[in-house]
């Protein structure tokens, strides 16, 4: 029996609140979020080739090869992180928090390992994979902090 003062027709879902959005605002956030993880990923290979990561604290020689498995498992990582928030949007801060934490751990993790590295006049292969690997980290990190950011901006579809 439905309750009186709803409609019949099966659109009361609607008129309790369907946290769903309509097809074209899912369409519209797929198109933002390529186009944003486009965008960091241009940016993060134009550091690359304007040599910003050896500045940063990359070493020269490995500079290129971090940048694009970086930029890759960032991209990965973003994507994963999009197909979730689809389902479940409210989590966009969290993500935002885990993204930015793994950028700021990377670049730790790659100072202390340059550090170390250069202290034992490269003789620690441990430090230099932990110099290596930070810095892919750092960069992984940056894709999905930035499509996050450009989503928390542009706020929830509507």
């Amino acid at each position: 029996m439905i309750p009186s003062g709803l409609p019949t027709d099966g659109t009361w879902a609607t008129v309790i609140g369907s946290s769903k959005p309509n097809g074209a605002a899912v369409k519209t956030q797929h198109i933002q979020f390529t186009i944003s993880l486009l965008a960091i990923s241009l940016a993060l290979l134009s550091a690359h080739w304007v040599e910003l990561w050896p500045q940063l604290g990359a070493h020269p020689l490995w500079s290129g090869s971090t940048t694009y498995l970086g930029i890759g498992v960032g991209a990965l990582l973003a994507v994963f992180s999009h197909v979730m928030l689809t389902k479940r949007p409210r989590w966009g801060i969290l993500h935002l928090a885990i993204f930015a934490s793994v950028a700021i751990i990377g670049i730790t993790a790659s100072t202390y390992g340059k550090i170390d590295f250069v202290a034992s006049y490269a003789e620690d292969r441990l430090a230099g994979s932990i110099w290596y690997y930070g810095f892919v980290v750092f960069i992984a990190g940056m894709p999905g902090s930035f499509t996050m950011i450009v989503r928390l901006l542009r706020g929830p579809p509507a």
